[in-house]
């Protein structure tokens, strides 16, 4: 199962995880203001890039249907990601795939659970 090594959210040295995949590969997601990147890392330098998302609006429509009121608002961005990131993480090859599936199953249930009353 995936593991995650490193997890920073919202400190001075900035908003990401270090996430290492069930083959062993390592992968950083790396929140900014306005994008969320994802990047296969080798000895702390990246040598591919995931994938990049220069709109984070669609993500937090996703992820927190509701707004404030989502049931799991009091989750960070960066949480909720790396949730999401262990549960895809077979490996770093099918990983954007699985990602994507992932964050639709946990929008699905987000929604169905509706909002805080």
């Amino acid at each position: 199962m995936a593991k995650v090594e490193l997890y920073e959210d919202q400190t001075r040295m900035g908003t990401y995880s270090q996430v290492r995949l069930d083959d062993g590969k390592r992968i950083l997601i790396s929140l900014t203001q306005t994008e969320l990147a994802v990047r296969q890392y080798v000895f702390g330098m990246p040598i591919k890039n995931i994938f990049d998302m220069v709109s984070l609006d669609f993500m937090m429509n996703v992820l927190y249907p509701f707004g404030p009121k989502s049931k799991n608002a009091h989750q960070s961005l960066l949480q909720i990601i790396t949730e999401i990131a262990i549960e895809s993480g077979a490996g770093v090859d099918n990983f954007s795939n699985e990602f994507w599936k992932n964050v639709e199953k946990y929008s699905q249930r987000i929604k169905a659970e509706g909002e805080v009353v």
